[in-house]
């Protein structure tokens, strides 16, 4: 993934993160998983706001579809 790319989708990840609506999401899940040990028998894959920056960060993603499967993966996990 070009410079171009990762800088587009730090500058868009920004926005998700900031939206008034996003605060459950900026919690690190850990703290979720433990405070309640059923949460990972319901959600597979659990994944926060946290997780996806240090992903963005670390250049984990090498391919925009990456970054979109852990987005996805967290709206499901919202709806399940």
């Amino acid at each position: 993934m070009n410079e171009f790319i990762k800088n587009e989708l730090k500058l868009f990840f920004k926005r998700v993160k900031e939206h008034k609506h996003s605060y459950p999401f900026r919690q690190p899940i850990q703290e979720i998983i433990d405070t309640i040990p059923e949460y990972t028998k319901v959600i597979e894959r659990p994944i926060d706001l946290v997780m996806i920056e240090n992903n963005l960060t670390k250049n984990y993603y090498t391919n925009i579809e990456d970054f979109k499967n852990d987005l996805d993966t967290l709206i499901n996990n919202c709806i399940t």
